[in-house]
């Protein structure tokens, strides 16, 4: 299998600073490609793509890049794209590169997609850190972290409620009055049809809670520099794709760790730069 890693350039990085000041990019090939399996890793200029935003046709340059690139494929060779973790909120730019590199184009490629199995998951993760602890479910203390009310899922929150016996919510400040209210209501609902004791928290003393269910993107050093969490606690954040140890991809990254940190090696890539999740599937 084809694989491409695209990534931002670098400035810092000397082997992948952009060769050419109008193509704004560099391509460097494994040494080890063959007719086979070939990977390449390609570094572009991050102002070059945020220029071509709200533009609906393909300049001289774009469709240069794309011959280069094509030009390493044959017909119906499939190529795996792995996109770094900087595009993760740029679609735009995604969906760019990928419709030039298939314009008129018969060689086929698919984008590596992340898996969010965490919260299928999370009771594999909370089961064994109870495993860890030495402690009993039904002394357990869950909280729910929301920064935004949309992240609240209440598919998940029944299913915790049911499941462990003392659970809660944090309301951060960055929930409004309304969204607030409107929450409020809900667990007021919810404690008087489940006979639960659901507690909407807004305190930043959380020491006393073992799980902490982050549903919000919140960086985690901001948040324990914020509040106040114990060492001991399970911080179990479903924005981050590679904290998901139980991933089937994540597995297979794991079990072939040293191969994969070669291959970056070869082509100096910086191993955090791209998900694990999808490093491990190019080797499944």
């Amino acid at each position: 299998m084809n694989n491409i890693f695209i990534d931002y350039k670098t400035s810092g990085n000397k082997k992948h600073r952009v060769k050419n000041y109008i193509l704004k990019y560099s391509i460097v090939d494994d040494i080890l490609n063959n007719k086979l399996v070939k990977n390449t890793y390609i570094a572009i200029d991050k102002n070059y793509l945020e220029n071509k935003k709200n533009k609906n046709q393909y300049n001289l340059y774009d469709k240069i890049f794309k011959h280069v690139v094509n030009f390493k494929y044959s017909v119906n060779d499939e190529v795996n794209v792995i996109f770094s973790n900087l595009f993760d909120n740029d679609s735009y730019i995604k969906s760019f590169i990928l419709d030039l590199l298939r314009l008129n184009n018969l060689t086929i490629y698919n984008e590596v997609l992340n898996k969010n199995t965490l919260k299928e998951n999370d009771h594999k993760h909370i089961k064994e850190y109870l495993k860890t602890r030495s402690k009993e479910i039904d002394k357990l203390k869950l909280l729910m972290v929301i920064d935004n009310i949309s992240d609240f899922n209440k598919e998940k929150f029944i299913e915790y409620i049911s499941k462990y016996k003392f659970v809660d919510i944090l309301k951060t400040k960055n929930i409004n009055g309304y969204d607030y209210r409107k929450l409020l209501n809900y667990i007021q609902n919810i404690n008087q049809e489940y006979g639960t004791a659901v507690e909407i928290k807004q305190k930043r003393n959380l020491q006393n809670y073992d799980v902490l269910l982050i549903y919000s993107k919140i960086n985690k050093v901001d948040f324990c520099e914020k509040y106040i969490v114990s060492n001991e606690s399970l911080y179990l954040d479903f924005t981050d794709i590679d904290s998901d140890i139980y991933n089937d991809w994540y597995l297979v990254y794991k079990r072939y760790e040293p191969e994969v940190l070669t291959l970056l090696n070869r082509l100096n890539i910086k191993e955090n730069n791209f998900s694990k999740q999808k490093l491990g599937y190019i080797f499944k």
